[in-house]
């Protein structure tokens, strides 16, 4: 199991808040969360806006998302660093949503989901230990998530402003459970295709491990879209506006 506290599912964020009154589009289904047919509503609410949501939308600070692109993403801890460049993601269109999740009490919503498939590919300048052996190189690389699970958490606190009650973000966190990943960097070790082969190798027979390193990686590749436009909904919206019944 790989825990990811990145941010994946962003639209699913999205049709899952889905009563926002004047600020949500009309192809969004308003729910009531204190209806026991909330995890219903809200299901069903996010298959049927989700070919809408992909397309993107300004109101919502919400970019295409087929597919969608990140100039820069930076990481280092210790002696490992990693910046990617020029990152591309596919593979929201195969999401399918399978349970929602929203607690007052402990102040977080859930959503699960499966896909089929999800791809990350980017420009990696990498340095350092990657599993159990020193890594470097600098060339185009691709991510293959296939049959996965996901399950993103997001937690909030809130403050009340004029009598109304707004959220703002506190953590969140990503599980993903795939059942199987492909990992390829070209251009490794000064382009010695030998040793670049048997790390690719290295990297693919090891790949449970190695997504669990390269988590705060992904987390900020596809976390930061999602991280901006949940803060700017919950800065503007209060919740009683934002969901039927709170």
């Amino acid at each position: 199991m790989c825990r990811l506290p990145f941010y994946l599912l962003v639209l699913c964020c999205v049709i899952i808040l889905p009563a926002i009154k004047g600020l949500l589009p009309p192809f969004i289904k308003v729910c009531n969360f204190t209806s026991p047919d909330f995890a219903k509503c809200a299901v069903e609410s996010g298959k049927a806006a989700l070919p809408s949501i992909l397309k993107g939308n300004r109101e919502l600070d919400i970019p295409p998302f087929h597919p969608l692109k990140i100039p820069l993403v930076e990481f280092s801890s210790g002696s490992f660093r990693l910046n990617a460049t020029d990152v591309v993601m596919d593979g929201y269109h195969n999401f399918n949503i399978t349970d929602v999740k929203f607690d007052k009490e402990q102040q977080f919503l859930e959503i699960d989901s499966t896909s089929p498939l999800f791809e990350l590919n980017f420009h990696i300048n990498i340095d350092g230990k990657l599993g159990s052996l020193r890594i470097e190189g600098n060339g185009p690389t691709v991510i293959k998530l296939y049959n996965g699970t996901f399950a993103y958490k997001f937690n909030y606190k809130t403050h009340k402003e004029n009598g109304k009650t707004f959220a703002s973000y506190e953590k969140d966190e990503f599980v993903a459970k795939p059942a199987h990943v492909y990992i390829h960097i070209d251009n490794l070790f000064s382009g010695n295709k030998l040793l670049g082969d048997n790390m690719n190798k290295f990297l693919n027979e090891n790949w449970p491990d190695i997504l669990e390193e390269l988590r705060p990686v992904v987390s900020e590749m596809v976390g930061s879209v999602t991280r901006r436009m949940l803060v700017n909904l919950f800065k503007e919206t209060p919740l009683e506006d934002m969901f039927i019944g709170y």
